[in-house]
């Protein structure tokens, strides 16, 4: 459920060439969270940590 202060972000990785690494969709109450909560999500994960690293830009668009 969400709260009268969250919205729904998409949170997406590039690295230095341009080329889309990762997309996440969180809900946060503003963009810098949902940034980091979606970094966080990918680096605790084994399979997906090593995007964080290989990403130069990281761009947050609100979805709703």
């Amino acid at each position: 459920m969400l709260g009268p202060m969250d919205h729904h972000y998409r949170v997406i990785g590039y690295d230095d060439k341009n080329s889309h690494l990762f997309a996440v969709d969180v809900v946060a109450p503003f963009s810098s969270i949902a940034q980091m909560m979606a970094l966080a999500q990918l680096r605790g994960n084994v399979e997906t940590a090593a995007l964080v690293d290989k990403a130069a830009r990281v761009d947050t668009h609100r979805a709703d």
